[in-house]
């Protein structure tokens, strides 16, 4: 730590950039060799171009630009040209990316699909799949530079919480959603995964905050239906997050500070040479900081820490390496008032949380028609709950632990210059523990799951890159059952803005480890089919449609008896029966609509529609509507941007303002039992016929306002204000049974939230 803190110190104060430079590689989408004699061309916010081209090794430069936020065009003989968006440039800084082109003889300024620095050799697929970009979280008001929370802006994701980064993606389960990193199967990466429950519980899926800082984050992508190839254990959605490589050329340094917490990183070469990379971020949380000088937040008091390093370094013929490491920690202490007027308040309650995310990965080439990627990586959490009635009286006590480790095998082999072959291995093995006391007997559990996943397919293109074929069989083998599921999706560029994508697929995932333990556990099942079109009249815009149904079977469901009782409603530790069955199913069906305008030309605009319906058929086969069936959810979100100065060609001042609007129809809600509560001096919810009531319909209006100033064209600067819940309206979070006041009470979500925040980019 003291050698950390001396090189932060040491880089902040002892070295300043002095010009804003965008650089990168050129590279073939299909086997990742550098690409040369391709032009490419920057245009600016005041559509001010600077033209380059790229050099025998495929890489490219380009000095001296204006800041604010422009595109890139990479055009090359045989292959289609293509445009990224969205590149921000700001004083002092460089900004590196990575171009990928497919070859093909289309000849039109609309890339025929969006590749985002995916951080690894992989498409975004055109259907099923959002791609969520780093400036993105730093330009969207209230998302805490968390992708999750970004993710919520766009058709068919539903956020289940004000406080949290739980997400229901189509009337899934939020609990199902499953977390990479670096393409790797990870744990949850979130502190505070007890946030927001009805129980007070961790969940598996989500949290408070999360554990990686935008400042380590590339750009991610939400997998909401057919993936590719590769993707499978995730029927209810995937975030896919990526690590950032480091600056290789030289130091630089970024801090912020805001409602969130301290937040530092350093960055630079690992040599003299200039080969690899380091980047280093250290952060804490807001609260914790104010609670060490001794600010009171009502007897509660909330921290969290995290710290995370990613090391990257190049190896021979186009080969590097990568290493990565993670730890954070959060807890929530609540020490009751002298006199309490709701039940909980009577409790004293500590919560604990720890997390370890550490990772080795080698990208390698062999020959221009071959490119693998191989890696290894072990996640941990663990989470303590203690709750003590009166002296030293345990009401309740538990200890949960998870940990999972994962080898991981992507490759891709070109074998004619139409067809492209993916194959793949994900071993994983992973572990739960949970001990768990009340007034009651002691629950103890402890299991685990063995898991291979194969995938073996490809990707055909035809008519000159007009029509691509992805095709595929994700073989997945778990100590709960087996699967072999299919799939395939074609992408039909019909003209040059006009775009029609079919898609059919299987998935398999296995139940959370805290369901295991059950006679008759198995794999859940899963098949998506879809259609969507998309019209993208220029490089800005982009308007779709989609329409898509999913139906789920091997649901575990209540087999004692007839009732309504299904898994897809359990988000947190289950109903407990003596035994389940898997014959139960679910199917969500909807459509989504949306128009997007990414940031150019001083603003950009992203509105989406979901109409959707949500079913499931209990042990009693009556057909119901599941908790996450909303019914609909719209989206508003738009910006926009003035430049207040220039000098030098270069603006160095400029003044933004944006705001997301949403609406959601409400979540369905069992009702709470009265009778049954009472005795229990607990909640306990009568769930015989099913979520019966509905919350009232959610609505939320937040707001940024930021002013952005390069300091002597050296350093960079952005003061935010942003709020969320501009409005302070009282949406419904749930209700509960209070034993103190005995009455059903109702729990409402997060009012009117400010947060101030200031980064500087040194």
């Amino acid at each position: 730590m003291r050698f950390i803190t001396t090189l932060f110190f040491t880089l902040f104060l002892g070295h300043w950039a002095f010009a804003q430079t965008l650089r990168g590689t050129v590279r073939d989408q299909e086997n990742g060799q550098p690409l040369k004699e391709v032009r490419l061309v920057f245009t600016a916010f005041n559509n001010t171009e600077f033209s380059t081209w790229a050099d025998e090794k495929g890489q490219f430069r380009l000095d001296s630009l204006p800041i604010g936020t422009g595109t890139l065009q990479a055009t090359a003989t045989g292959y289609v040209s293509f445009v990224l968006r969205e590149i921000v440039i700001a004083a002092g800084k460089d900004r590196i990316v990575t171009v990928l082109l497919t070859e093909g003889t289309w000849e039109s300024d609309i890339p025929p699909v969006e590749i985002v620095e995916p951080g690894h050799i992989r498409q975004v697929a055109p259907l099923g799949e959002i791609p969520l970009t780093r400036e993105q979280t730093l330009y969207n008001p209230m998302t805490y530079f968390d992708p999750a929370r970004l993710a919520a802006a766009y058709p068919g994701v539903a956020q289940t919480d004000d406080g949290t980064n739980s997400m229901s993606i189509r009337g899934n389960n939020p609990g199902l959603v499953r977390w990479r990193l670096n393409g790797m199967d990870i744990i949850s990466p979130n502190h505070l995964p007890n946030a927001g429950t009805l129980t007070d519980q961790p969940t598996s899926s989500s949290g408070g905050v999360m554990m990686l800082s935008a400042q380590m984050l590339d750009n991610s992508s939400l997998i909401t239906g057919a993936g590719m190839a590769g993707y499978n254990d995730g029927i209810a959605g995937i975030m896919d997050l990526n690590l950032r490589k480091g600056n290789n050329e030289r130091h630089e340094q970024t801090i912020q500070l805001g409602l969130i917490g301290l937040d530092a990183a350093i960055e630079g070469p690992l040599s003299k040479r200039k080969r690899g990379s380091y980047l280093i971020n250290y952060r804490y949380s807001f609260t914790g900081l104010l609670g060490a000088m001794g600010v009171s937040f009502g007897g509660e008091k909330i921290t969290f820490q995290d710290v995370a390093a990613h090391f990257y370094w190049p190896g021979k013929k186009q080969n590097s390496w990568s290493a990565y490491i993670i730890g954070g920690q959060s807890s929530n202490y609540y020490t009751p008032p002298d006199s309490a007027t709701i039940f909980k308040e009577q409790f004293k309650i500590d919560f604990e949380s720890r997390s370890v995310i550490a990772g080795l990965q080698f990208s390698g080439y062999m020959g221009k028609n071959f490119s693998s990627k191989t890696g290894i990586s072990f996640s941990f959490q663990g989470n303590d709950r203690n709750q003590v009635l009166g002296g030293n009286t345990v009401f309740q006590s538990s200890l949960t632990e998870e940990t999972r480790a994962v080898f991981s095998s992507s490759n891709r082999f070109k074998i004619t210059p139409n067809t492209t072959l993916l194959m793949g291995t994900n071993i994983s093995a992973y572990t739960f523990y949970n001990f768990r006391r009340e007034t009651d007997p002691l629950i103890y559990q402890t299991d685990g799951d063995f898991m291979i996943q194969l995938w073996l397919g490809g990707e055909t293109t035809l008519k000159d890159g007009q029509i691509k074929v992805h095709y595929g069989l994700n073989p997945l083998v778990s100590l709960y059952g087996a699967s072999l599921d299919p799939r395939v999706q074609v992408a039909w560029r019909i003209a040059a803005a006009h775009q029609l994508i079919l898609s059919s697929a299987a998935y398999s995932q296995a139940l959370p480890l805290w369901m295991s333990g059950v006679r008759g556990n198995a794999l859940l099942r899963s098949s998506i089919n879809a259609v969507k079109y998309n019209y993208q009249p220029n490089a800005k815009w982009l308007l779709s449609s989609e329409a898509f149904f999913q139906r789920i079977s091997n649901v575990a469901v209540n087999d004692d008896a007839l009732d309504a009782y299904s898994f897809v409603n359990q988000n947190e530790y289950p109903q407990r029966f003596e035994d389940y069955a898997n014959d139960g199913t679910a199917q969500n069906l909807g459509l989504e609509l949306s128009a997007q305008r990414r940031l150019g030309n001083g603003w950009f605009m992203n509105n989406g529609l979901t109409l959707l319906r949500s079913t499931y058929f209990g042990s009693d086969k009556v057909e119901r509507s599941t908790r996450w069936d909303v019914g609909q959810i719209a989206n508003v979100t738009a910006g926009k941007e003035w430049h207040r100065r220039l000098k030098r060609n270069l603006s160095g001042r400029i003044f933004g303002v944006s705001g997301r609007a949403t609406y959601m129809g409400g979540y369905r809600a069992a009702p709470v039992d009265v009778t049954a509560s009472e005795p229990e001096q607990a909640t306990i919810y009568d769930i015989s016929n099913g979520y019966t009531e509905r919350t009232p319909a959610y609505y939320r209006l937040d707001g940024r306002v930021y002013w952005k100033r390069s300091i002597g064209m050296k350093r960079n600067s952005t003061l935010a204000l942003e709020f969320q819940n501009l409005t302070g309206r009282k949406n419904t979070a749930y209700q509960y049974y209070d034993p103190l006041t005995k009455v059903v009470t109702t729990k409402y979500q997060l009012g009117t939230i400010p947060n101030l925040s200031w980064r500087v980019e040194l």
